[in-house]
């Protein structure tokens, strides 16, 4: 059981990041082709046209989301980095390996909920973007 449970939690965050890059993808493709279509066909703008020189409030949301997740990968490694020490400077004090192994853990469940919210979040507004619904 443990090594299934090992596996799930080394291989989930892989998948997840792939699947949200993935839709990010997509999501990118599909307003590309939307917006050649409209400008071509009926002469609008396209969305958050470089000419305009304005930046969407959904874009500067995703800056700081992305800001944010890259803040909390930091932190995600500065608490593995400080668990793999207390472990290595236990010398036997079982209630340092258990403190470490609780913080390696902890971390670890942390990155895998801010790993899915986040491929949430990109999977839903690559859904409201195709939908045409724009903040």
């Amino acid at each position: 059981m443990k090594k299934i449970t090992k596996l799930i939690f080394t291989i989930f965050p892989i998948i997840i990041s792939f699947l949200a890059a993935k839709s990010a993808d997509a999501s990118s493709k599909i307003l590309d082709r939307l917006n050649d279509f409209a400008v071509r066909s009926m002469g609008f703008t396209p969305i958050a046209s470089p000419a305009a020189g304005k930046q969407r409030l959904a874009e500067f949301i995703g800056m700081i989301i992305s800001f944010i997740l890259s803040f909390l990968g930091v932190i995600f490694m500065i608490l593995i980095i400080y668990s793999g020490i207390l472990w290595m400077t236990a010398r036997g004090n079982e209630n340092q390996i258990e403190k470490s192994k609780d913080i390696l853990k902890s971390s670890v469940v942390g990155l895998l909920i801010v790993t899915a919210a986040y491929a949430i979040v990109k999977t839903v507004s690559g859904l409201f973007t195709y939908l045409g619904f724009s903040v």
